[in-house]
């Protein structure tokens, strides 16, 4: 059951970002803007992300500016490739292979800070174009997925991780295009298939990421 959904959109949201060194020392990035994100899983590595942020301008404080809470550093374990990945699903339905790794990017293409003569500060933003891509490696067992590949057949698909709290999260590609190849490691190593994702634009949306209540 969705607890929470987000999903791209055509809404320009900022943020004000401010970065407490000491009490009396504090770095802050008003207007900042979500380009780029991240996400990354595989055998024998915690799952990682990293969000890019573009900021009007760095500036320097002796207190804070911020009207929000402070957050604290979460004191959870990472997810894990063991207990932390649920599986990955297309179309609903739980892939007939093991996934290997993973990676997901999602981007505002062409989002920068518009700069004017006259002043270090940005005066506007462009928002970018919004797109959804991906990479993901597999072992090869038979056709299923791979056949997508061959007759260009597009599907939602997804990826579910699970926290140590026991909170699910969904990423999905609303209408995925899978590209890929067939690996052969060499004598004695198994046969992959690795893809490349690339998420088309519905109208619901591109890509959506849902947070499940914890079970």
């Amino acid at each position: 059951m969705r607890a929470c959904t987000i999903k791209n959109a055509s809404v320009c949201r900022t943020f004000f970002v401010e970065q407490k060194l000491d009490t009396s020392l504090f770095l802050q990035y008003p207007g900042s803007y979500a380009a780029r994100a991240t996400l990354t899983g595989g055998l024998g590595a915690f799952t990682t992300g990293t969000v890019d942020l573009v900021a009007k301008t760095e500036q320097k404080a002796t207190s804070t500016s911020s009207t929000g809470a402070v957050l604290a550093a979460p004191t959870g374990r990472v997810i894990d490739p063991v207990g932390g990945f649920i599986g990955a699903f297309w179309n609903g339905a739980v892939l007939g292979t093991c996934v290997e790794n993973f990676a997901i990017t999602m981007e505002n293409t062409g989002a920068a800070s518009e700069f004017c003569m006259g002043d270090t500060a940005a005066h506007g933003i462009l928002t970018g174009t919004f797109t959804a891509s991906g990479t993901m490696r597999c072992y090869f067992n038979d056709f299923t997925l791979f056949d997508n590949v061959l007759t260009e057949t597009t599907g939602e698909l997804s990826f579910l991780l699970k926290d140590s709290t026991g909170y699910s999260y969904a990423f999905t590609f609303l209408d995925a295009r899978l590209n890929g190849r067939i690996v052969i490691g060499g004598p004695g190593q198994p046969v992959s298939a690795e893809y490349t994702i690339s998420g088309g634009p519905t109208s619901a949306g591109t890509f959506v990421i849902d947070r499940m209540a914890a079970s």
